[in-house]
């Protein structure tokens, strides 16, 4: 199931649009930033909000 734009919205608003990982600044990135799972899919892990990360390639 894809994760719908309002949902990666919210995370990126809920992460101040930085890298939950390692902090950097999603607007000073070369790098696409993407929705993480933190449990991931394959392990039962969920597309809620608790269970999403805003996250850099890096």
């Amino acid at each position: 199931m894809a994760i719908s734009k309002e949902i990666r919205q919210k995370v990126r608003e809920r992460a101040n649009y930085l890298c939950e990982y390692c902090h950097s600044l999603e607007e000073a990135s070369a790098a696409r930033f993407e929705i993480d799972h933190i449990n991931p899919r394959s392990r039962g892990g969920a597309d809620d909000l608790d269970n999403l990360a805003l996250a850099c390639q890096h």
